[in-house]
């Protein structure tokens, strides 16, 4: 559903969409970065703002490994 890099406020807006409601930014990003799935690129998606936002691409590997041992990601919307 995603591009193989993409940017965390894309990624929520996915979320976002999947459950019809709005998730906190910082609650979002501290759990998500928390379960080492994405890795951070060096690159930056600088179209939506003069700062820029990292690109980050999805670490199948240690998804995988979390899978393998009953995780399953939930987000508190």
């Amino acid at each position: 559903m995603l591009p193989q890099k993409f940017t965390l406020p894309k990624l929520q807006s996915l979320y976002e969409a999947i459950y019809q409601k709005k998730i906190d930014k910082r609650n979002f990003r501290k759990s998500i970065l928390k379960t080492e799935v994405l890795d951070k690129l060096d690159e930056k998606e600088k179209e939506s703002s003069k700062k820029g936002a990292f690109y980050y691409s999805f670490n199948e590997e240690n998804y995988k490994k979390l899978t393998e041992k009953g995780f399953y990601f939930n987000v508190t919307v």
